[in-house]
């Protein structure tokens, strides 16, 4: 709709709020919403797929673990909020973002961070919990176009106040992958998605003086990528950052296991890419180009003539 939820505020408060930017002849207005069941601060919110609004967590000190659901469609058309399953364990000053899956990352401090899945419980939705290595508490998370969330800078507050050196990714497949070293140990920054698919780090502090100094997260080799623009290598071949741009022939691929990011020559068998390579053209697992042959003496040593050409 555009409109924009605003709840909570203190762990007494329980009111929310919807701002109108159409309203009053386009200046904007706000309008009284339905209330929480329980009032939160520093709480974690994240817009779901149906356009509804998850609110999780919060309150320092006397932290929460309830959820509740914000749906805009309710009460006709004023929006009301229900209770959803409950966060496994309960805390505080808590980020959130929403993988490609749909479900939802919500992270505060440690090494444990929640999954929440809105298709839970028949619909209701249910908490799992998922691990993240270093701490990235008072960092930022930050969704991917790929789908993956990103995780930058923060400080450990139960290891020494250590700020992470590498910035993190996470994907519920791979869970938690290294995507390279930040240029600046941050913590309260922001974290804003460029066009190119690369992501904005601007500001914060590192405890002894504000950080007045920007830099931009780019796909590693490896990460998947749109385009050449998101990659630090600035070639994007077969959907990953590769270390070259990979344009040796039909069969050279940069997205193969076990050598995702390098440019590699496709195995025996291997369909290959592009139309040079339909059927019945394969890579022989040495040449970069695809082959075709009507004898054994077209195949080089140790190859022989299959049936498919």
């Amino acid at each position: 709709s555009g409109k924009v939820l605003v709840a909570g505020g203190t762990p007494t408060s329980t009111s929310a709020q919807l701002f109108d930017p159409a309203a009053n002849g386009g200046v904007g207005a706000f309008t009284a919403t339905g209330s929480m069941a329980t009032g939160r601060a520093f709480h974690a919110a994240a817009v779901l797929a149906s356009g509804k609004v998850l609110v999780a967590g919060g309150n320092p000190g006397t932290s929460t673990a309830t959820a509740e659901i914000f749906d805009p469609a309710a009460n006709g058309g004023v929006g009301a909020f229900t209770t959803t399953g409950s966060m496994l364990f309960a805390e505080a000053e808590l980020s959130a973002a929403v993988l490609g899956s749909g479900k939802v990352l919500i992270y505060g401090a440690g090494t444990s961070a929640h999954l929440f899945n809105p298709a839970g419980n028949g619909g209701v939705g249910t908490f799992a919990t998922t691990v993240i290595p270093t701490s990235h508490y008072q960092g930022t998370l930050t969704p991917l176009w790929s789908g993956a969330v990103l995780l930058v800078g923060g400080f450990d507050p139960i290891g020494g106040g250590a700020f992470p050196r590498f910035a993190d990714t996470f994907t519920e497949t791979v869970g938690v992958r290294n995507s390279g070293l930040v240029v600046v140990q941050r913590r309260d920054h922001a974290a804003t998605v460029l066009a190119s698919g690369k992501v904005l780090i601007t500001g914060g502090n590192n405890f002894t003086s504000e950080i007045a100094s920007a830099e931009v997260f780019e796909g590693i080799v490896g990460d998947a990528c749109p385009s050449d623009a998101f990659c630090s290598s600035g070639f994007c071949v077969d959907g990953v950052c590769c270390d070259t741009a990979c344009k040796g022939g039909s069969c050279d691929r940069c997205d193969l296991a076990g050598t995702v990011g390098t440019c590699t020559t496709a195995p025996l068998g291997n369909p290959g890419k592009g139309p040079l390579c339909a059927t019945p053209l394969t890579c022989d697992g040495v040449r970069t180009s695809c082959t075709s042959c009507e004898s054994d003496a077209g195949c080089v040593a140790t190859y022989y003539c299959a049936a498919n050409g």
